[in-house]
């Protein structure tokens, strides 16, 4: 199972109608700052059932629609579509939300009665509804400055279980080496009182607590660990927003090996700076801006080594 199609209709900055079709492995998002890559991104998120305003950077709901421009009147309503497929299966939902307040759920174009019935059709193809499948740019290390209380509710949201906990530290551990050949970690301290750390060994520094980590250090570890966590997650896919300037090239370069790896049975979507990250995609959908003001999925194209070397950041 995969995202096969977003449709984005007065959500955020996308003021028109706007499809993207999306390859089942790896789809990067690419374009200039601040034309709304990101929201495509908070589009699928709030359509799998997100309602954190922090998360989807709103200050309220009039937030998530188009807010108008010189040209353009503001949207009434906003809304997300979302196809999902397999090799014989097909399944569209849409979630749409109207100035007035009105919510409206559909499952293959057929209005259900509410939050649960849409919920639990989306449970029933492998799609979470809550959205613990995502890394922002922003929130990549922020476990290393959360409080005990919270780095354990964070973990808690993944690690129901002993075996969850092995599981995530074998997987973090493996995604550490990928990433940082040679180095060793693991998550510590499950039951203790100070509450949960992450440990790390590295081959020419010895054992580092997450709080001693360096900024490029815990980039990377903070990676690995967001990686291992998600594999609990039954979504089909992951997005990452904008992950890898934190890194140097050598640990960019390892990255894209791991991600290829992971995309062997998830599904990527991304946004990118980054050509290292581009020329990995399957498929590149480019955002412009419309002479309106608002967010335009200008193109979309299989990327192959001709098209990497004539490309140029949109």
């Amino acid at each position: 199972m995969f995202l096969s199609s977003l449709v984005l209709k007065g959500f955020k900055s996308y003021s028109e109608r706007v499809e993207v079709n999306f390859s089942p492995k790896i789809a990067v998002i690419i374009g200039s700052n601040g034309v709304g890559k990101s929201n495509a991104l908070e589009g699928i998120a709030w359509a799998l059932g997100e309602d954190d305003l922090n998360a989807l950077r709103c200050r309220n709901r009039m937030d998530l629609f188009f807010g108008g421009s010189q040209i353009t009147a503001p949207a009434d309503e906003a809304s997300i579509e979302l196809t999902f497929e397999n090799s014989s299966t097909r399944h569209r939902f849409c979630r749409c939300l109207s100035r007035s307040g009105k919510e409206v759920f559909m499952v293959n174009d057929t209005a259900v009665s509410g939050v649960p019935e849409y919920q639990e059709a989306l449970n029933s193809i492998g799609v979470p509804t809550r959205c613990h499948n995502v890394i922002r740019q922003e929130e990549l290390t922020d476990f290393f400055v959360k409080p005990p209380s919270e780095r354990r509710h964070y973990l808690q949201q993944y690690i129901g279980s002993d075996g969850d906990l092995e599981r995530v530290n074998n997987l973090f551990d493996e995604y550490i080496q990928a990433l940082l050949p040679g180095s060793r970690a693991r998550i510590v301290n499950w039951n203790g009182e100070v509450g949960p750390d992450l440990e790390v060994t590295f081959p020419d520094k010895g054992v580092k607590w997450g709080v001693l980590l360096s900024g490029g250090e815990r980039a990377v570890t903070a990676l690995a660990l967001k990686l291992a966590l998600f594999n609990l997650v039954r979504s089909p896919m992951f997005m990452m927003d904008e992950v890898e300037p934190s890194m140097d090239w050598t640990r960019n370069h390892n990255m894209q090996g791991l991600l290829k790896k992971i995309s062997q049975n998830r599904q990527l979507i991304m946004v990118t700076h980054f050509q290292s990250t581009i020329q990995m995609a399957d498929t590149v959908h480019g955002v412009r801006i419309r002479p309106d003001g608002s967010s335009w999925l200008k193109f979309h194209f299989l990327m192959d080594e001709r098209l990497f070397k004539i490309y140029k950041c949109c």
